[in-house]
């Protein structure tokens, strides 16, 4: 299954690099939904797999990360790219149509399905210490509570999509999820050496808006209740 996986994986690289090079032309959004389909088919099988192995009262992503078997279908690190890779290329198509001036073409549906998938891609293995013993750039990171620059990016991308729905349509929820994903970057930014070349220049004026913006809007009837 890993195989498989690593092989869907290389050959929708191909299209999502030819789609963000041509601006996500409205004639290829075809490919678009197909990329997604077949990232998606990676996770779909390996719950199929757990399911069939006596694992049907897991679900979804605990299922995936509870499964002593994970490591004989697909690896974390696959489990990560799917989420991540399916999660960028819908910032990708927002941050593109909003650059060309075509947010007509805008669905609000792409904004939860992105944010979806970049907490599904930070909740495989939270932020945790990885094992010492490994080597590179994410052991380094997790001495500050990161395991990887892409779980910081994913928080940023969060971030910047909340901030872009809101202008689309209010809502105090997307709001709030877009500030706490916001603050959680800054706090880990905060903590890392300036070498790292992270700053919080970007999720700083991101925060200002999304915190007035949630000052400006009125809490529901159940909230004010509470």
């Amino acid at each position: 299954m890993s195989e498989y996986g690593r092989s869907i994986l290389d050959l929708t690289y191909i299209t999502e690099s030819q789609l963000i090079a041509s601006s996500f032309p409205k004639e290829r959004m075809g490919d678009f939904e197909e990329v997604q389909a077949k990232l998606e088919t990676i996770r779909q099988f390996t719950l199929m797999y757990l399911r069939v192995n006596g694992k049907d009262e897991m679900k979804d992503q605990d299922a995936l990360q509870k499964s002593g078997a994970i490591s004989d279908i697909i690896t974390l690190d696959q489990i990560e790219v799917v989420h991540w890779r399916k999660g960028a290329l819908y910032f990708m198509l927002v941050s593109t149509l909003n650059q060309k001036n075509r947010k007509d073409e805008i669905q609000l549906e792409w904004f939860s399905k992105c944010l979806e998938e970049l907490e599904l891609m930070l909740s495989v293995r939270g932020f945790k210490t990885p094992d010492p013993e490994s080597v590179g750039e994410a052991p380094e990171l997790a001495k500050y509570g990161v395991w990887s620059s892409t779980h910081l990016l994913a928080l940023l991308y969060g971030g910047e999509m909340c901030h872009w729905r809101t202008h689309l349509q209010p809502s105090r929820q997307v709001c709030q999820t877009g500030i706490n994903m916001l603050l959680k970057y800054n706090k880990f930014v905060g903590d890392l050496p300036e070498a790292y070349g992270w700053n919080s220049s970007r999720s700083d004026v991101l925060l200002k808006i999304l915190e007035g913006q949630l000052e400006q809007q009125e809490p529901s009837p159940d909230q004010k209740a509470e």
